[in-house]
């Protein structure tokens, strides 16, 4: 992606953070623990990392040594991963490391030491051919995707133009970006029918966004 982020974006990944971190689904991240090598450092590749939320919330639900690399192609987000430190749920080491990536390039070699690999509000920025990519890429290891944008929006209190604008929403997450086509509300489906054609288990949870 060639895309440059819009002034205050680092200040936005900032303020939604928390409800990120209420948003996603505890179930999934202990279901994917339970997957994980036991006995030996733990290296998870984390993909389009932004400022390391995910790292943040995930991290200290899993025990032992753990070592994270980051990818994100905005050199600025990658500095603002990189502070701060992070401890495992039994108190051991975290290391972070970060890399500069087009996350919609990486083949299978450059996640080959992961244990895991997850990502956090990217699905729906990508096109379908890109979402396949990171399907054939990330097929072998335990992977956890959360908060993607599946178009059901709900608004308290209710006004008759709610329908509006969520078919306004809809349509602006499926616009065209420097012509890529971004899936926007489509793509659980197609990254669920994506790692299906790998032969990867896929288990889909609700996570809603408040």
């Amino acid at each position: 992606m060639t895309t440059s982020l819009p002034p205050g974006f680092a200040d936005w990944l900032r303020l939604r953070e928390p409800a990120d971190a209420a948003a996603r689904s505890a179930e999934l991240a202990d279901a994917v623990r339970d997957r994980l090598p036991a006995g030996r450092p733990l290296v998870v590749h984390d993909l389009g990392s932004g400022t390391g939320s995910m790292a943040r919330w995930l991290a200290p639900r899993l025990p032992g040594p753990q070592r994270w690399v980051l990818h994100e192609r905005d050199a600025d987000l990658l500095a603002l991963a990189r502070a701060g430190g992070l401890t495992a749920a039994d108190g051991a080491e975290v290391t972070v490391t970060t890399r500069g990536s087009d996350v919609t390039r990486l083949t299978a070699a450059d996640l080959a030491d992961a244990h895991l690999v997850t990502a956090s509000a990217l699905l729906d920025m990508l096109t379908a051919e890109e979402v396949e990519r990171m399907a054939a890429a990330c097929a072998g290891h335990p992977t956890l995707f959360a908060l993607t944008v599946t178009g059901r929006v709900e608004f308290t209190p209710p006004d008759p133009l709610d329908a509006e604008l969520t078919a306004a929403f809809n349509a602006h997450q499926r616009r065209t970006v420097d012509g890529r086509v971004l899936l926007g509300p489509d793509a659980l489906d197609v990254t669920v029918a994506a790692f299906r054609r790998h032969g990867v288990e896929t288990v889909v949870r609700p996570a809603p966004w408040r």
